[in-house]
C-alpha cells in the first residue's frame, strides 16, 4: 500500500485571519490582511521604519492608527498615458536582442 505524503502546508498558514472592527492593534498577519499587503510587506514597512510597531515578546504589534496613517502616506497611482506606455515600449524594446 502506498503512504499519503505529509502535506507541506502548516495549519497555521491556511487558518483564516479574522479581525474585529473593534479592535485597535494588529499582528503581523492581521496588519497584512487590513493593510491589502503581505506579511512580508508588513514586516519590511516595520523594519524600514515606514510603519511603526511594537514589539511584544516575539510577536510584532501594529496599531489601527499606525497602520492607517501609513496607508495615507502611501503615494496614489497615476493612471497610465500613452506616453508613458510608449516610453515603457521603447526601454523594452531595447533590453531585447
Amino acid at each position: 500500500m502506498s503512504r499519503k505524503k505529509p502535506s507541506a502546508v502548516t495549519p497555521a498558514a491556511t487558518s483564516a485571519v479574522v479581525l474585529d472592527p473593534t479592535q485597535s492593534a494588529f499582528n503581523t498577519r492581521q496588519a497584512a490582511v487590513y493593510l491589502g499587503l503581505t506579511c512580508w510587506q508588513v514586516r519590511s514597512a516595520i523594519w524600514s521604519g515606514k510603519l511603526p510597531a511594537k514589539r511584544a515578546n516575539r510577536d510584532l504589534i501594529v496599531r489601527r492608527v499606525d497602520a492607517d496613517a501609513y496607508l495615507e502616506a502611501l503615494p496614489n497611482a497615476e493612471p497610465i498615458t500613452k506616453d508613458w506606455m510608449l516610453k515603457r515600449l521603447a526601454k523594452s524594446a531595447q533590453v531585447r536582442p
